[in-house]
């Protein structure tokens, strides 16, 4: 079973680990917000690409930290790689007041 981990236990972890949003497009660019420095990766490529995440802590968050961010940590967990999902999502990441940036880029 996948690990999870608060948003503020992930906003600590920042400096040392790759956050990731794995959010489907359209709630991603409704919302227009992410948290600020945050690898863009599609849900369904994380397995795929876990050799990027090789020796690298990896938090991932979709829309509420159910299916779509668990389902991509369990990937990398599966290959040994140190990965959390975030607990509530990002909409628990901005109820708790964490930083947001401007999405930058299409999807």
């Amino acid at each position: 079973m996948p690990r999870s981990i608060t948003p503020l236990d992930a906003a600590r972890m920042m400096e040392n680990a790759v956050i990731v949003d794995v959010r489907k497009a359209p709630a991603r660019l409704e919302c227009g917000l992410t948290i600020p420095g945050a690898l863009r990766l599609l849900p369904q490529d994380a397995g795929a690409r876990w050799h990027e995440f090789e020796g690298k802590t990896v938090v991932f968050f979709c829309v509420h930290g159910h299916e779509i961010s668990q389902t991509a940590c369990a990937s990398l967990e599966e290959r040994h790689v140190d990965a959390y999902y975030m607990a509530g999502g990002f909409v628990e990441w901005q109820a708790a007041g964490l930083p947001t940036e401007t999405l930058h880029e299409n999807g």
